[in-house]
Formats: structure tokens, sequence, C-alpha cells
């Protein structure tokens, strides 16, 4: 299924262009719908299209909507037949996403019902609707009749020699874990797999531990497969095992499991070595201090950190020493050594220039927290904020919390550290407020669920048209998408 329409969407959402890419993708699902008809294949491949962009944006009740419009398409031919068993999985995967399961479970029996028919048991279309639904009967709790869908799907792919085998088989050591099952299907052995399809797992296990339901699982599911993939390939220090143990060590922080970290870590150091690799160690060295801190050992991190920036100096650039003196600077100032805090903090911004203005925006950022919380007046810490938050991103975390400091410094109000609802009203104005309509809205607020989700406040000045309406609408989304996006991509 081809569709240049959205890839041309996916494009400008690369270049963080999300409303040009929703317009793109709008614009191509009303012309195919003049061209074509409203009830054509065409007009489906359009609504999916346009689904994804929702997706992508995390605008999940639209993308649901947008997926039923594309599977209440029913077109006669082998292709368009295909292509709505594909959105119907979509469909289902948001609903999933969306906790709507038993909707989910609900689309995924018809479907796979269908992919019977249309496929055939043995054919790996079939097991592309077999995985999902073992998946949401796992999030329901469904544990017996998850397993018994994932091994038919590990099955399906493995006979046909379909890469996808990885996925199911990450899929089925996760369900089997909550029985204290073995990993593996009864029988089965790495051994047996072809070496183009073992190549896959340590991917696709990465991918099933991050999206477990919670970081402990996940470490868990990497725990178990480790062993089983480096006695497939070849051995510890394969270069795909190493990727999964490094995987291991972030889920391990996630899950608040340091003192493993630090084990994980200290074993990864030991590797790249042996490789000799001195950026990949000195990553990991970095990664270690921070395991430490984590795991109150302030001695070990302070040494480890020291080592860091020696490597830094050595094998290193501007940008990673930058980030080591960060780093160390922000853990003295956790144990109260402002004095060392601030002079670290310090090199850190003069170990870059302004043509790094993330690594230099994070540093003055940094640098300005410590000498508010060392209680020293305020000029030089909003000096520092200001500057910062023109280098950064508006929906940098590092700039949101500068403006919430900021803001503090200039009311005279304590500081902004346990406000993050504050700290991204402030940034959620600076993006929605220069793209609607003057005199149109008044207060924007954004409020914190105890899940962590954005909830969002838009006081109206007046009753908007209908065509202001829709401006304030796809604007929100849109800004609340970019706030999304960089907390998740600086902090995962």
């Amino acid at each position: 299924m081809e569709d240049p329409a959205l890839e041309r969407a996916l494009e400008l959402l690369r270049a963080g262009k999300s409303a040009e890419a929703e317009a793109h993708m709008e614009a191509a699902r009303v012309e195919a719908a003049a061209d074509h008809g409203e009830e054509s294949h065409e007009h489906a491949i359009a609504w999916n299209g346009l689904a994804a962009i929702y997706a992508l944006i995390d605008d999940g009740p639209r993308a649901i909507e947008a997926l039923e419009r594309a599977v209440a398409i029913e077109v006669d031919g082998d292709e368009p037949t295909r292509d709505r068993l594909t959105f119907q999985t979509n469909l289902a995967e948001q609903l999933h996403r969306m906790g709507r399961f038993d909707d989910a479970e609900n689309v995924l029996h018809e479907n796979l019902a269908a992919r019977e028919k249309h496929y055939g048991r043995d054919h790996p279309g079939w097991g592309f609707g077999a995985e999902p639904l073992a998946a949401t009967l796992l999030a329901k709790g469904n544990l017996e009749a998850a397993l018994e869908v994932a091994q038919a799907s590990v099955g399906c792919f493995w006979n046909s020699g379909h890469p996808r085998v990885g996925a199911a088989l990450a899929l089925y050591a996760d369900i089997a874990s909550g029985f204290g099952a073995p990993p593996l299907p009864d029988g089965a052995s790495l051994d047996d797999l072809p070496d183009d399809l073992a190549s896959e797992l340590p991917g696709a296990v990465a991918g099933r531990a991050q999206s477990a339901s919670n970081p402990g699982r996940g470490c868990d599911l990497i725990e178990v497969m480790i062993p089983l993939i480096a006695a497939r390939l070849d051995g510890d220090d394969d270069p795909r095992v190493v990727e999964l143990r490094v995987a291991l060590s972030n889920l391990q922080r996630d899950a608040d499991r340091h003192v493993d970290r630090v084990e994980s870590l200290e074993a990864l150091m030991e590797t790249f070595a042996r490789r000799d690799d001195p950026e990949q160690l000195l990553h990991a060295r970095l990664g270690l201090a921070m395991a430490q801190a984590e795991a109150e050992r302030a001695d070990d991190a302070r040494a480890t950190y020291g080592a860091a920036l020696a490597a830094a100096d050595d094998d290193g650039g501007a940008l990673i020493r930058s980030q080591v003196l960060r780093n160390w600077g922000l853990f003295e100032s956790e144990v109260g050594r402002i004095i060392e805090a601030e002079k670290l903090l310090r090199d850190s911004i003069a170990a870059v220039t302004v043509d790094e203005p993330e690594a230099l925006g994070r540093a003055e950022v940094a640098l300005g927290v410590v000498l508010q919380h060392d209680g020293r007046p305020g000029d030089e810490a909003a000096e520092l904020f200001k500057t910062a938050i023109e280098r950064l991103d508006v929906g940098h975390p590092d700039a949101i919390c500068a403006r919430g400091h900021l803001r503090a410094i200039e009311e005279g109000g304590p500081c902004a550290c346990g406000d993050q609802e504050a700290a991204l009203t402030e940034a959620f104005t600076a993006l929605v407020r220069p793209n609607v309509p003057d005199g149109l809205i008044g207060d924007l607020r954004i409020e914190l669920s105890d899940e962590g989700e954005l909830k969002v406040g838009v006081e109206l000045v007046r009753e908007p048209t209908e065509e202001e309406h829709e401006t304030i609408d796809r604007v929100v989304r849109h800004a609340l998408h970019q706030l999304r996006q960089g907390i998740r991509r600086h902090y995962g």
C-alpha cells in the first residue's frame, strides 16, 4: 500500500511541522474523496494516512475516528481487502493505546477471523492479526489465552521464515513470565532459527521491554532473554547483544534498580574496553557515575566523574566535556557542595560556544538553578535563564524549567521547582498565543493528572467563529504535541 501523501506528511512531521503535516494529509483525503469517491479504496487509504498523523501527534481519539472511517469502506478485490485488514489492526492498536482493551479485543477477533479466511493460518498475514490479539489479551490479564495465541503467532512466523518472529518470540516470553514459565514455546530452540531471523531478536526484545507494562517487567524480560540470545549469536560482546545490554541499563534506571544498573554499566565498560571503543566507554562511564550517585555511592560517583572528565579531555570533544561537567556539577549541588558545583557548571558553559545552543542552554539553566537555590541575588540567574530560553526550543524541558524559575525571580516568589504546572503553562502559552487571532483567548493553563497526562484549559474572551474555533483546536493540539515531544526526546 503506497501512500505518497503520507510519506510527505511524515517528512513534515520529522521536520517539526506537525500542523503542516496534518493539513497536508487532510487535503490529500479531501482530494481522494473528490477524485475517486467517498467509498473508494483511495479514500480509505487517505483516512488511514490521516490517522497515522493523528497517532504520531498523540491525538488518539481523532486517530480512532479516522480509522473507523477507513475500516467502514469495503471494496472488493485482493489489495483493498488486505489493506482493510491492516486498517482494522491499526484501529485495534489505537484502541489498545487508549486503554479500550475490550473494544480492541473485539476488533482483533473479527480481524483474525477475516485474516484466516483471506490468507489461511499458515500465512504470515494471519500472524499479523494473532500477535496484537495476544498483546491485548495480556493487557487484560487473560494470560492463558494470551499465551496460546502468542504461541500460534510464533509458529506462524517461524514456519514461514518471516522476520516478525523476533517480535512474536519477545511477546511470548513477556507473557510466559507471568506464569514463571520458560521464555520459549515447548520444543523451540533458538539454535534452529536461521541467522537472518536470529539477528532480529535483540532489537525485538528491546522494543518489547521498552513497551512493557512497567520498567521492572521490561528488565526481567531482557535479563531472561540475554543468555539465550548471546548463546545463539556471538556471545556477550556481539554488538547486537551489547545494544540489548545498553537497553537493559536504561530500563534499570527507570525501574529504580540502581545497584543492578551499576553492575550492568561496569560490565559494559569492560566490553567497550576490550573492543577499544573509547567513545562508548566514555558514555558508559558517564552513565555509571549517574548510577552510582542514584545508588547513594557519592564517593564512587565523584571518582567516576573525574575519570569521565579525564577521558573527555583525551578522547572526547567539547559537547561531551560540557555534558560531563554539567552532570557532575548537578550531582555536587544535590549533595550540598555548592562551591564545587558552581565551578563545574561555569566550566560546562565555557566548554561550548554559541554554535552548540542546546548544550550551552542546558548548562546555563543548571547554573541558574544552583545560584537561585543558593539564595544569590537574582540578576545573574535571571540573565542565565533568559539567554537559555532564547537558545532552547520552546518545548525543551530545560526551557520549561528556566521559564518557571525566571517567573519566580521576577515575581519575588519561591523557587518554581515544585510547580510543574506553572512552568508547563508558561511554555504552552508561548506556543499557543502567537498563533491564534488577537483578542480571542484569555488565560491558558496546563494541569497534570495523577498519571502525568497533560490537561488543557483555554479561556475564551469572546465567542469564536467556526474557523477560529478550528484554529484554536489545531494550535492547542499541536502545542501539546510539541511539549510532549520535547519531554520524550530529552528524558524518554
